[in-house]
This record gives structure tokens, sequence and C-alpha cells, in this order.
């Protein structure tokens, strides 16, 4: 079976409480970013709503209705992080769709986590030796039948990007 995790993370089990915290704080101002840029695109301009809140609420209401679709939609903001225990790590693994991709990027800047991609349909990339390689394959593999931990940053249920004046 082809495993292809592109974008990936791990940090040391007792650097995670650290590190989510990290996360929480650094993804508000990313992801208010991220939703200002998206918006003409989710609620164009020439459709008119009196100003910047009216037009939030319309995105979340499309961002909503589009939820129970199981089409892919450019509304679809929802923006997580998963996190499973392996050993003494714990993977995470960045959700996010179309508009929200780069949104994320900043986790790359966390010093706490380490990049741990791993895909197993193409050669590793050539700074990785081949036993550390095989290492993340096994890591992925068994991490697998672990719970998941997802802090969900952009939810039908998180709407503070949508409703700021609320929070």
């Amino acid at each position: 079976m082809s495993v292809k995790i592109y974008c990936a993370y791990r940090c040391k089990v007792e650097d995670f409480w650290a590190v989510l915290e990290t996360i929480k704080l650094r993804a508000r101002d990313h992801l208010s970013k991220a939703i200002d840029a998206a918006l003409p695109q989710i609620v164009p301009e020439s459709e008119q709503f009196p100003n910047k809140r009216v037009r939030l609420r319309e995105a979340y209401r499309r961002y909503v209705a589009q939820l129970s679709s199981p089409e892919r939609n450019p509304s679809d903001l929802s923006v997580s992080v998963a996190f499973r225990k392996h050993e003494n790590y714990v993977l995470a693994i960045p959700y996010a769709d179309m508009l929200m991709r780069r949104s994320l990027d900043f986790l790359e800047d966390i010093p706490e986590l380490e990049d741990y991609a791993y895909w197993n349909n193409t050669d590793q990339p050539d700074h990785i030796s081949d036993e550390d390689w095989a290492s993340r394959g096994r890591a992925w593999d068994l991490s697998q039948g672990s719970p998941v931990v997802v802090l969900e940053l952009i939810s039908r249920d998180c709407t503070e990007f949508f409703f700021p004046h609320q929070f």
C-alpha cells in the first residue's frame, strides 16, 4: 500500500503541551490573515454586503453549508492538526484544504517540531538516510492504531475568526 504523508512533524512527548500552546498562539494571527485573504474568493466583492463583519458571517454560512457536501468546495475553511503518540514522540499532521493550506506554514518555525513527512511511492529526500527513512515508515505504520487528538483551529464550532467581536 502506498503511504503519502507529505506534510508532517514530530516532537518529543515532554514538549507536546508547550508545542500545543505555541500552535494555538501562533495560529490566531496566521488564520486571521488566511481568512482575510480567502474572503474575496468565498464572498466576492461583487456581492454587496455592508461591511466586513457581515461578509464574515456570510463566509461562515457558506462554510457550514458545504460541510454536508461530499464534494470538495472552495468554501472549506477547516483547519486542524491531528496528533498521535508513538513511543517517546508525538506525530503531527496538519489538515487544511485549498484556500487555507498555507495558513499552517508557521509550524515549520516551531523549534520543537521536527519535519517528519514520509512517503513510500518514490525515493526519500537525499538528506535522510535509508535507516532514518525506514524508521519513519515504521513509526507511521505503528501509530495508525493509536488514539488521535485533534486541535481544531477552524471548524463549525470554532468560530472566533468569523465572529471576532464575540471574543
